[in-house]
């Protein structure tokens, strides 16, 4: 089902519907600032099964959560006060975090079984905001590839064909319209004394 929003302003009856599909284990699509993904409730059983039957079962593979703040962060990784002061002044923003997850997290996430690693995401744009602040909860999320579409990569995507593709799997896809991306995330590992970028992305950090 193809829901369509206006780019700055999303009406609550369509926030309404995605959290009640969210709690009924569904998937989810709509863009961000860096691609279009898929979402959904990463402590829910029938959704985390659906979500990693998209992609192949790696357990090495990770996955980013998706929070709208450093209170909501701090309930899925451990944010000490030196980890803090990097995402405050950097979110929201274009910008994937590395830090140790928290046990109660990692018991849904495969890779972060093995490494405690998780990646976070505070992404800016309305659709995403006003959807975490609705559900109150981070939802995990990947991002919609060519490859998973079966298209060469020149081809652009769009709600219609995303339909076509995975209409079996996603439940709602949220589309604002003409959307423009800045390109990948900078991926920032917090897991050392440091910050470390593992790789340079649309986000500079400040």
């Amino acid at each position: 089902m193809i829901s369509y929003v206006f780019e700055h302003s999303i009406d609550q009856r369509v926030l309404d519907s995605a959290c009640n599909l969210l709690k009924k284990g569904c998937l989810l699509c709509f863009p961000t600032d860096t691609s279009w993904i898929i979402v959904c409730d990463p402590t829910i059983k029938e959704a985390i099964t659906k979500f990693y039957s998209l992609k192949s079962e790696d357990k090495t593979k990770h996955y980013s959560l998706l929070c709208n703040s450093i209170s909501m962060a701090s309930e899925v990784a451990f944010v000490d006060d030196k980890h803090f002061k990097v995402i405050k002044k950097n979110i929201p923003g274009h910008f994937t975090f590395i830090l140790e997850a928290q046990k109660s997290v990692r018991k849904y996430i495969k890779a972060s079984k093995t490494d405690r690693e998780i990646g976070l995401r505070f992404p800016p744009g309305l659709i995403v905001t006003k959807l975490i602040e609705s559900y109150e909860k981070p939802l995990i999320s990947t991002n919609l590839t060519h490859e998973l579409l079966k298209l060469e990569k020149d081809q652009l995507i769009y709600p219609l064909l995303i339909e076509d593709c995975l209409g079996h799997l996603i439940s709602m896809i949220i589309d604002p319209g003409e959307v423009n991306f800045v390109g990948p995330s900078t991926i920032v590992s917090l897991m050392g004394q440091i910050p470390e970028i593992l790789r340079q992305g649309a986000g500079q950090l400040k």
